[in-house]
């Protein structure tokens, strides 16, 4: 059987047409989490930003206007990435925009769109979509595994890449449908017993060019009757949708078919987002600064841009935002290191707590360093210098004395991780959140099986949970356990 009849008989399957031609959640029809009718775009992130802003920041949402034609809120759609992306915080029913999101509202009509471009997706490297830190990363380096099946070498998919990127700009592009790397996008990931992209790889030429000429008969007749439907008499309206319901339709025909939500912009915003992403997965930087002259560098291979233009932007004014993403990128653990805070008075101290805790997200590095020291500190103290999953884990004989503070040596953990601080309405940066664990079950938490650690989490939470709430942070525990991507 040819390419193009192994092609028709998938799409007769209702669940393999609607797994990757639909973009809700679960389908395999978007690449990336954030992607939505209003998302098309990784540029969207600046208009809807913009749009949310006006219309909810500071303001109760029992204020905020409702669509005529359901009742329900007009901004809805927005809530989770503006949340996600850290470019609003929350508290209670009333949304607040941080510095990170004035970032986006300074990106002036001075830069061209692929600068604007680049600062962005910057921005939006450090997000948890999906629940997941540094989603843009990871699912990236997922998706990448996956191409990788395919008998193709990491140069092979950086050529496939550069050659769909390059095509993009060129006349040409209307051959869209013959590009390799849109069948890439589309079947990144196998479903059921369906791999259509194993199948596509060990076709020869001629049938590919079948299968492009199929699609592209079926994609102009799809979007001929939909015109249709757009323009006729309601008489004709009728016999327009019956013709629709009986269309013998396909996944990528009915993917970009008009008005849908993934367009060819989206696509190359994928294929640049995948790009950028590898280089950054796959490379090795010394610092910040090392960073952002690499990674601008690196865009400069495949957009028209002015780089010095984009590193004014960045450093001098938005580093210290653009320094913290680096910090959540490279190091997650950054306030591990941190020493512990023993040349301030308790006034001093508590002066600092009190400023920190006013807000959900902390954006200045420095004043992140002096409250994490402080913290460390006190709950080290307060554990007395103990594992608190000694009770369970029986790890008192693994204890041994600190050559800096002649005590127990211990390590401060997170309960609620912190890259998910954005979702509290009250900031998570209190004592009440911070675990001592001894080295062993600091790591026994972050890597041992979800069978052996979910009883750990699960206990911590105990412990700790009615004094979360007394600090106004509500978490149930089956929250907590998909921060730490248990398996139920």
């Amino acid at each position: 059987m040819n390419l193009k009849n192994i092609y028709v008989e998938m799409c007769k399957d209702s669940e393999f047409l609607s797994q990757y031609s639909k973009t809700g959640d679960g389908k395999f029809g978007k690449m990336f989490a954030f992607q939505n009718t209003n998302y098309r775009l990784l540029l969207s992130f600046i208009t809807n930003y913009k749009t949310f802003k006006k219309g909810a920041d500071g303001i109760d949402r029992s204020l905020w206007e409702l669509n005529g034609n359901h009742g329900q809120e007009k901004l809805k759609q927005h809530t989770q990435n503006m949340i996600k992306s850290r470019f609003f915080s929350k508290n209670k029913r009333t949304y607040y925009h941080t510095r990170k999101g004035e970032v986006l509202e300074n990106i002036s009509s001075e830069y061209s769109e692929e600068e604007k471009w680049i600062l962005v997706y910057l921005l939006l490297i450090d997000s948890y979509f999906d629940n997941t830190p540094n989603y843009i990363l990871k699912r990236s380096e997922e998706v990448w595994g996956n191409f990788l099946v395919y008998e193709k070498s990491n140069n092979d998919i950086i050529k496939m890449l550069l050659d769909f990127i390059n095509e993009s700009k060129t006349e040409r592009f209307n051959n869209f449908f013959e590009q390799e790397y849109l069948y890439f996008d589309t079947f990144h990931t196998p479903f059921k017993n369906y791999d259509f992209l194993a199948n596509y790889v060990n076709s020869n030429e001629y049938d590919k060019k079948e299968l492009y000429d199929y699609i592209v008969e079926n994609h102009e007749k799809l979007n001929d009757l939909l015109r249709q439907k757009k323009n006729n008499d309601p008489e004709k309206i009728s016999k327009v949708e019956e013709l629709l319901s009986n269309f013998n339709n396909d996944v990528i025909s009915s993917k970009y078919c008009s008005g849908g939500v993934y367009t060819k912009g989206t696509i190359i915003d994928n294929a640049k987002i995948l790009y950028i992403s590898t280089y950054i997965n796959s490379t090795n930087f010394k610092d910040f600064v090392d960073f952002i002259h690499k990674v601008i560098d690196k865009y400069a291979e495949i957009e028209t841009i002015d780089s010095r233009k984009i590193y004014r932007f960045i450093f001098a004014s938005y580093k210290d935002i653009y320094e913290n993403c680096y910090v959540n990128i490279f190091d997650p653990d950054y306030d591990d290191d941190i020493p512990l805070a023993n040349n301030m008075s308790e006034e001093e101290e508590n002066e600092i707590l009190e400023e920190v805790q006013k807000i959900s997200v902390i954006e200045d590095l420095d004043q992140r360093t002096k409250s994490s020291s402080i913290l460390k500190k006190k709950a080290l103290e307060r554990a007395e210098y103990k594992c608190e999953l000694e009770g369970i884990c029986h790890c008192s004989s693994l204890y041994f004395t600190s050559k800096k503070t002649q005590k127990n040596y211990m390590e401060v953990h997170h309960l609620i991780p912190r890259e998910f601080s954005n979702d509290f309405e009250k900031s998570i940066e209190q004592i009440e959140n911070y675990v001592s664990l001894c080295p062993r079950c600091h790591r026994f938490i972050h890597y041992a099986t979800d069978e052996k650690r979910k009883p750990a989490i699960n206990y911590l939470y105990d412990r700790k949970i009615g004094s979360l709430n007394n600090k106004g942070i509500e978490i149930t525990e089956k929250q907590l356990n998909q921060y730490y991507k248990i398996e139920e």
